[in-house]
C-alpha cells in the first residue's frame, strides 16, 4: 500500500501528515482530553504499524501528541475490560493487543522517533520507549505507575529498559514509579535530546531530516543489524511478560483462579 492510501485510511485517533519522506503521526485520541489509549486507539496503532511495516515511500516516522501532553497512556476503565471475559482464554486474548501493538511497531522498517511532552505515563512511555529515538521537552513527566498500582509493566518494555538503561535503573524506575524529568532520562538513556517545552517536534523534525538525507537501503539495514543484536532475547522474555502481566491481573481483579 502506498503512503498515501495508508494516510487517507481515515484514521480517528491520530492525525498523518508527510513532509517529503518523513511521515508525522500526531496522537489526537477521540474523546480523551490527555490523549489515553483504550482498545481502540491500540488497534488503530497497531494497524497503522503493519502497513507502515516494509513501506518504503518513508525513511522516518515522527510519533508526537500534543505540546502540553504525550499522552497520559491506558484509560482507567480498560484495565477493567481487560479481565471481564468469563473464561482464562478469553482473558488471555483480552490482554494482549497492546504488546501486540508495540511489538508491530518494533517492526516497522523506517526509522521512528518519539518527540515528547507533558506527560507521558505506562502504555505510552512503552510505546515511546520502542521508538529508534526520543526526544524530550523540558517539563517532561515519564514514568511507569504499574507497581505501585498493584500491577507489573508488561507490553515487553523491561527487556527494551534493561538494554537503554540496565537493570539497576529498570528496577528503580519500574519499581517506584516515580516521575522522571528530561534531565533524568536523558543521563539514563531514555532520551536521546532535550529540547526547549514545546519544541521537541521541531527538534526531532531536524533529526529526521538528518536520517532522510542518507541512503534508505544502508539505513534500514544498519537498523536491522543493531536491534537483531540488542534484541535477540526479547522475544522470549516478552512471552514470559505476557503471562505474568495475565497473572498480577487476575490477582488485582480478584479473578485468580
Amino acid at each position: 500500500m502506498t503512503i498515501g492510501a495508508v494516510i487517507g485510511q481515515g484514521w480517528r485517533h491520530f492525525r498523518l501528515t508527510l513532509d517529503g519522506r518523513i511521515l508525522t503521526v500526531q496522537l489526537q485520541t477521540e474523546g480523551y482530553e490527555r490523549n489515553d489509549f483504550d482498545a481502540l486507539v491500540i488497534d488503530e496503532l497497531a494497524e497503522l504499524a503493519r502497513l507502515l511495516h516494509r513501506n518504503t515511500d518513508i525513511d522516518v516516522v515522527l510519533l508526537c501528541g500534543r505540546k502540553d501532553v504525550f499522552s497520559a497512556g491506558t484509560e482507567a476503565s480498560a484495565f477493567a475490560k481487560r479481565f471481564a471475559a468469563p473464561t482464562m482464554l478469553e482473558r488471555r486474548r483480552d490482554t494482549m493487543p497492546g504488546a501486540d501493538m508495540v511489538e508491530a511497531w518494533g517492526k516497522i522498517e523506517a526509522i521512528t522517533i518519539a518527540a515528547i511532552e507533558g506527560r507521558c505515563r505506562g502504555a505510552a512511555s512503552v510505546l515511546s520507549v520502542n521508538c529508534d529515538f526520543r526526544i524530550m521537552g523540558e517539563g517532561v513527566e515519564f514514568f511507569f505507575p504499574e507497581v505501585p498500582g498493584g500491577m507489573i509493566l508488561g507490553w515487553g518494555a523491561i527487556p527494551r529498559l534493561v538494554s537503554l538503561c540496565g537493570p539497576s535503573r529498570t528496577k528503580q524506575m519500574v519499581l517506584f514509579g516515580d516521575f522522571l524529568d528530561a534531565r533524568t532520562c536523558m543521563s539514563w538513556g531514555l532520551a536521546d535530546e532535550i529540547a526547549p517545552a514545546g519544541e521537541a517536534r521541531e527538534v526531532a523534525k531536524r533529526w529526521a531530516e538528518k536520517l532522510a538525507k542518507l541512503p534508505s537501503l544502508a539505513v534500514r539495514m544498519t537498523k536491522e543489524a543493531v536491534d537483531s543484536h540488542a534484541t535477540a532475547l526479547h522475544p522470549s522474555a516478552a512471552a514470559a511478560d505476557r503471562y505474568r502481566y495475565l497473572l498480577a491481573g487476575h490477582v488485582r481483579a480478584g479473578k485468580l483462579e
